[in-house]
């Protein structure tokens, strides 16, 4: 499996982020990709696959850290999940 846990830093001056994975059954590989205007995507980490078995899919996780003090915050507006075939 490929680096999933690759830190995406994003900064107050990068404003809204799109966060996006997708799937190519035929290649088997999963991607994470992230854009600032929800159409021109760019990859984070490595492609990556997991086998069937125990594994339940994909699961986004957004944490906040403050690298500078205490403080801070991160707002998601809203998580929309679409099937594109």
């Amino acid at each position: 499996m490929g680096k999933t846990n690759e830190l995406l830093e994003v900064t107050k001056a990068d404003g809204k982020v799109y966060l996006r994975i997708t799937f190519d059954m035929l290649k088997k590989q999963y991607r994470f990709s992230r854009s600032k205007d929800n159409k021109k995507f760019t990859a984070v980490g490595e492609p990556f696959f997991v086998d069937f078995g125990h594994w339940k899919g994909v699961r986004f996780g957004i944490y906040h850290y403050n690298r500078s003090g205490n403080g801070g915050y991160i707002t998601v507006d809203n998580v929309k999940y679409d099937v594109l075939r």
